[in-house]
C-alpha cells in the first residue's frame, strides 16, 4: 500500500464526513494515523512510501491449484466398418 493512496483516501474520507483539510494537513493527519496502525501490527513499513498490510480478514484466500491432468496416451483407432464406397463384383 502507497502512503499517497492513504493520503488521497484520507482526504476523500474526512471530505465525505464534512472535514475540510489543506492537502499538508490532510498528510500530517495520514502520517498519524499510518504511525497508528504501524503500532498496533495493522501496517509494516517497507520504506519511506510503502507499507505491507498485515491483517489476515483482508487477505485473499488461497487456493490451491490442482496439477494439470495427465494426457491420455495416444491411440491408433482401427476403423472395423465397411468402406464408405460400394465395391463392383469383376
Amino acid at each position: 500500500m502507497f502512503f499517497r493512496d492513504m493520503h488521497y483516501g484520507t482526504m476523500e474520507y474526512l471530505t465525505k464526513k464534512g472535514i475540510k483539510l489543506t492537502y499538508l494537513d490532510a498528510e500530517e493527519v495520514t502520517n498519524e494515523v499510518a504511525k497508528h496502525l504501524e503500532n498496533n501490527g495493522v501496517l509494516k513499513r517497507m520504506d519511506k512510501q510503502t507499507f505491507l498490510l498485515n491483517y489476515p480478514e483482508f487477505w485473499l484466500p488461497r487456493k490451491e491449484v490442482a496439477p494439470p491432468p495427465a494426457k491420455p496416451a495416444a491411440t491408433q483407432t482401427v476403423s472395423t466398418t465397411a468402406p464408405a464406397t460400394p465395391t463392383q463384383p469383376a
